[in-house]
């Protein structure tokens, strides 16, 4: 990010204002560096400002942070081997601090993910709760679901069916043949089902571009 703000600050002086983080994103991680502390004083030297939610916020019309998610829902994804000290305690790093985006649109939710951590299920779900209730008309980005086992992708596949998905676009974690099973599980075609890549776009009209590596 700090390389991003450079060549930004190039093109324009203003690019970079504020950051929207999860609650718990500065949190000590033990025996591990916090390097997002650092990211953090050095940016606010450059007068970027550091906003930290624990619940849902609209930052502009139709465009909401979630904020955590409840994790209703079993979805461990991730190591289990780090934690992270509290005021009061020291707790297993479950990365409290992931949030989503989501656009409201007349087609329906577009969501769109970094890691997934609090689980993708965990997170429509809220978003469904606390936003309204509505179809998700797309799924983009990370899910973390790269280690999923058979039963839970078939489990993810029959709730994203109750909620309406029809474009997944899986990036990075959410991995390649996790992406490919739930493809299947969905019956989704290969245009409305696609491994994130570099050069993919999204158009509420005409759905999932893949860039040429996905296709």
């Amino acid at each position: 990010m700090l390389t991003l703000r450079k060549e930004l600050k190039k093109i324009n002086p203003n690019a970079l204002k504020r950051v929207h983080v999860g609650k718990g994103i500065f949190l000590e991680r033990v025996g591990k560096e916090n390097k997002m502390l650092a990211m953090k004083a050095e940016l606010e030297k450059d007068g970027v400002e550091f906003i930290e939610y624990d619940s849902k916020k609209e930052l502009f019309p139709g465009i909401w942070i979630t904020g955590p998610a409840d994790r209703v829902h079993n979805e461990r994804n991730w190591s289990g081997s780090g934690t992270i000290k509290t005021e009061n305690k020291i707790l297993e790093d479950n990365i409290p601090e992931d949030q989503s985006m989501v656009i409201t649109t007349s087609n329906g939710f577009v969501l769109v993910s970094g890691c997934g951590h609090s689980g993708m299920i965990n997170t429509m779900e809220q978003i469904i709760t606390d936003i309204y209730a509505d179809n998700f008309f797309a799924a983009i980005d990370g899910f973390h679901l790269i280690s999923a086992s058979d039963e839970h992708l078939k489990w993810t596949a029959d709730k994203l069916k109750e909620f309406g998905l029809v474009n997944l676009n899986g990036g990075h974690c959410t991995g390649i043949n996790s992406l490919y099973e739930l493809k299947e599980l969905l019956g989704l075609d290969r245009f409305h089902a696609v491994v994130g890549s570099i050069g993919d776009t999204f158009d509420l009209e005409k759905g999932i571009k893949a860039g040429i590596i996905a296709r």
